[in-house]
């Protein structure tokens, strides 16, 4: 028989969190000091307190079972990440009593490049004042203005390459052109999807339709197990999308859907790992098919997470993560190889024909790792976000371009909004709209879905390429 939730409390039961303390930190979630620095001990921790968690499964408590379970993921990912958890603890008012226990490698390696200046949008607001206040205090070796720009994880500048020149366009040309010329873009402003934003429950791993008119999301489904894929709709462009469309469709991770919506492939969660499965359906009016395991893939080439299908879906693009064992590696343990991933892609001749071998997307010289990109125009655009690495970068999202399919992506620089940096991930740039939908920090501590308007991934560095008044 359940008990009932006013009287359970799987904080205090389960975790031995007293009751006062609500809601619990990551700290508190882990059991971890303030100013443990170990990664492998915060894994562990979080390893044991979700096997404990876990076990609990069948006494009536399966809601709370898979709520703490995500909570544990969640605080495993914050406090192994430095920045994460950084920014973590400005929110919490945490900040000040870890950083005086905190030991700091006065010789530690620091980026040698900056990034553009700015707030972090998405993720609290007023904490770069303090910040930077504290970092005086402390006697820190950065200087405040060395802070203030957000490092970034490889050599080289963001600078815009100076474009080639056009060939001439002829009379006729030029008519055409302008009589069919959209209108200029305005700035781009970041706007929170409050309709599909639920109190308590994150939405993450976004996948956009090529129209701009679906979106597919993870989140929990209560009171089934795990998270599910949810998909919704609007009425048109730029107008908010219908609560009342919002259904949950099956248990999954990292969706992506083909061009014509008739192929979906994402993560199914299993044994701890997970696999690459799909479904498919002959027409968008149906409900896609049966789910069928991509054999060719999965267990033969390592993790392939955050698939992302080209438009006609004979590309396949994916994160490869591998222990040199060529097996999927356990979801756990994904976080922990994430600085050795390789963007990959793998291609096959027609819908029904098997994937080939994944291969490397080719970059310049210096590019960043990368996670959770969306490969768009063709395959002439990525919109990713950066691994960091250390304790000295900070995870921002990044475009990279290039002008033909045999050459390597440069990169553009990065998504900021009026000077201010974007964070988040998985984003997905639809060219129809002009819009960068993305998985960011909510105002209610969690993640949210986001759009960045008027995006043109050609108009990123473009303030950086610019000539100074010096200049000229």
């Amino acid at each position: 028989m359940a008990r009932s939730d006013q009287a359970f409390d799987p904080y205090h039961k389960w975790l031995g969190i007293p009751r006062d303390r609500r809601p619990p930190t990551h700290y508190d979630l882990l059991g971890v000091r303030l100013n443990e620095e170990d990664g492998d001990v915060i894994r562990a921790a979080a390893e044991q307190r979700r096997n404990f968690v876990e076990s609990q499964r069948g006494i009536g408590e399966d809601a709370a079972v898979e709520a703490l379970l995500y909570q544990l993921q969640e605080a495993e990912v914050t406090l192994t990440d430095p920045q994460l958890r950084r920014d973590y603890d400005q929110r919490t008012k945490l900040f000040v009593r870890r950083s005086k226990r905190r030991r700091v490698d006065p010789n530690a390696e620091r980026s040698q490049v900056g990034a553009l200046p700015g707030r972090t949008v998405g993720e609290g607001s007023g904490i770069v004042r303090t910040f930077v206040g504290l970092m005086v205090v402390f006697g820190v070796g950065f200087s405040a203005v060395a802070w203030f720009s957000f490092q970034l994880p490889w050599a080289g500048s963001l600078t815009k390459k100076a474009p080639r020149s056009p060939p001439p366009i002829t009379n006729a040309e030029q008519a055409a052109e302008e009589e069919i010329a959209p209108p200029p873009l305005g700035d781009m402003e970041l706007i929170y999807l409050k309709e599909l934003d639920f109190p308590g429950r994150p939405e993450d791993d976004l996948w956009v339709t090529g129209d701009g008119m679906t979106v597919y999301w993870c989140s929990p489904n209560p009171p089934e197990n795990g998270l599910w894929i949810h998909v919704a709709h609007r009425p048109a462009p730029g107008k908010p999308f219908d609560p009342e469309s919002i259904r949950p469709l099956y248990p999954g991770l990292d969706p992506t859907v083909t061009g014509d919506g008739l192929e979906m492939i994402y993560l199914k969660p299993r044994r701890g790992g997970a696999d690459l499965v799909r479904r498919r359906r002959p027409s968008q009016e149906m409900e896609f098919g049966e789910e069928e395991r991509i054999e060719e893939l999965v267990d033969r080439f390592g993790f392939l997470g955050a698939p992302c299908l080209a438009e006609d879906g004979l590309t396949l693009y994916v994160d490869r993560m591998d222990e040199g064992t060529g097996k999927s590696v356990p979801l756990t343990r994904v976080n922990s190889l994430a600085r050795g991933t390789v963007h990959s892609f793998s291609t096959r001749e027609t819908r029904d024909a098997p994937w080939n071998e994944p291969q490397p997307v080719s970059f310049e010289e210096g590019a960043p790792v990368i996670r959770f990109a969306h490969v768009a125009n063709n395959g002439r655009c990525i919109v990713a976000r950066i691994v960091a690495q250390q304790n000295r970068d900070l995870p921002n999202l990044v475009v990279f371009l290039r002008e033909t399919l045999d050459e390597p992506f440069r990169v553009q620089g990065m998504v900021a909004v009026e000077d201010v940096v974007v964070r988040g991930k998985f984003p997905r740039f639809v060219p129809a709209t002009n819009e960068l939908y993305l998985s960011t920090w909510g105002e209610d501590n969690h993640w949210t879905p986001g759009v960045v308007r008027n995006f043109d991934p050609e108009r990123i560095g473009e303030e950086r390429a610019a000539p100074s008044a010096a200049d000229q």
